[in-house]
């Protein structure tokens, strides 16, 4: 069995350093998106506003709290079981893309009806199988955390995505506290993004570079859109820009050094 996950690791790895690929990727980008009611292809940007203004994920406001505590627990519980934990982290990931897949990028807005974003949709699937791939090959060590320097920073920007400090009705910024244990942050692939590649950056380099590589891509990608969107296009909303610095800054950073990282040789124990 374990040949065969090292020799699936390896080529995955080596697939995922072709520039081609990338390239593949960004054309998911003009996929339209799915209305029930169709819509003019101009107003595609309104089509994914209304998605994003009232998502079928927000109807589980009132756990919100749960998905807020469960990144920090199972922080806790990789610094201080170690591998113990590394298949409930993986596992708890791959499912919360899933959902954030299906449930973040879909709503019914009464203008289109049942709405879906196509792109979004393919985008968070690929990395909740990046994340699937660690969880069945756990070539990722948690044994001890390589705390260096240069980590810290993006440690702040994963923190800062946590918290989400903006009110939900202007957004414009707002550092209430509550925030830190009470909002959508983590059911929103953006926010999440920068939190789990900064616990795959803490152990680094003892980590899958291929789940590093894909899911730092996606977030480059979901996070280039954002700052073009909030800095140039609205700048009205420039607090929003701001918010999704962490996604494009730790993705960037993700991304980069996992091509300096080769595919572990064995599934760590």
């Amino acid at each position: 069995m374990d040949s065969r996950v090292d020799r699936f690791q390896q080529a995955l790895d080596h697939l995922t350093r072709k520039w081609w690929v990338y390239v593949v990727l960004l054309a998911f980008f003009f996929i339209p998106s799915y209305t029930v009611k169709g819509y003019d292809p101009r107003q595609a940007t309104g089509v994914v506003e209304a998605v994003m203004r009232h998502p079928f994920i927000y109807s589980l406001s009132a756990v919100f709290f749960l998905f807020k505590l469960m990144p920090v627990l199972l922080l806790v519980l990789l610094l201080v079981f170690r591998n113990r934990f590394r298949t409930l982290f993986h596992g708890y990931v791959t499912l919360l893309l899933l959902a954030i897949a299906a449930f973040q990028n879909s709503a019914a807005p009464a203008q289109y009806g049942l709405t879906i974003l196509i792109s979004n949709v393919l985008y968070m699937a690929i990395a909740a199988m990046a994340w699937l791939w660690e969880t069945i090959s756990r070539k990722g060590d948690y044994n001890m955390p390589e705390a260096v320097p240069w980590k810290w920073p993006l440690f702040a920007l994963a923190f800062f995505a946590f918290w989400f400090p903006v009110n939900s009705q202007t957004a414009a910024p707002e550092f209430n506290p509550v925030y830190l244990v009470a909002n959508e942050s983590m059911v929103t692939g953006c926010m999440l993004i920068p939190v789990i590649l900064a616990v795959l950056l803490l152990y680094f380099p003892r980590v899958n570079p291929v789940t590093l590589r894909v899911t730092g891509f996606i977030g480059i990608i979901f996070g280039l859109i954002n700052v073009l969107t909030w800095f140039v296009l609205t700048p009205g909303m420039w607090w929003m820009g701001v918010m999704h610095l962490p996604l494009m800054i730790v993705s960037s950073v993700g991304f980069t050094v996992s091509f300096s990282t080769a595919s572990l040789p064995a599934a760590a124990t």
